[in-house]
């Protein structure tokens, strides 16, 4: 039997400047298992790490909501107590409390607990505020503590102070 022609006429060729080496021939394509695994952990590290960073980004989110749409909410009503003024307010028998849904909408003080509302802010009032530096409290003056909660329990508390202008 006759040894192939391929060999001979096709064979390796080899570069006379390398000595004799023989080129042409490539190291194999692809990774190697070890190079595959380590790629795989350091990708599922990163993805964990970034998965965690974002329960907090939406904790703060929300947080950030809440407290922008209790600054709405706290600007309408004392808005509407300063314009109520000083001797309307003083007739008020119990603290008012208001409804307002997700987006800060005033539901009013009728649809409390009709299940729409999201925060709720309570007004109570305080006859007699004693100012810094004064003897005794100032009758002319009437402070509201105005407390919003939220569903989730959360609450904001500020206070809107009215004075008696003599309107």
């Amino acid at each position: 039997m006759k040894p192939p022609l391929a060999p001979f006429l096709f064979g390796p060729r080899r570069s006379l400047a390398s000595g004799g080496e023989v080129y042409g021939k490539s190291r194999p394509h692809g990774f190697s298992l070890v190079e595959v695994v380590l790629a795989l952990g350091i990708c599922s590290f990163v993805l964990i790490a970034v998965m965690g960073l974002m329960a907090v980004a939406l904790q703060s989110s929300k947080q950030a909501v809440q407290l922008t749409q209790s600054g709405k909410i706290v600007q309408s009503v004392s808005s509407h107590l300063l314009q109520a003024g000083y001797t309307n307010l003083t007739s008020l028998s119990s603290d008012p409390t208001w409804s307002y849904d997700y987006e800060g909408i005033d539901r009013g003080v009728a649809n409390s607990g009709a299940g729409q509302e999201h925060y709720t802010m309570t007004a109570t009032p305080n006859v007699g505020v004693q100012l810094p530096g004064a003897t005794g409290p100032n009758t002319n003056i009437m402070s509201f503590k105005l407390v919003t909660k939220t569903l989730d329990g959360s609450t904001v508390t500020n206070v809107v102070s009215v004075a008696d202008t003599g309107y």
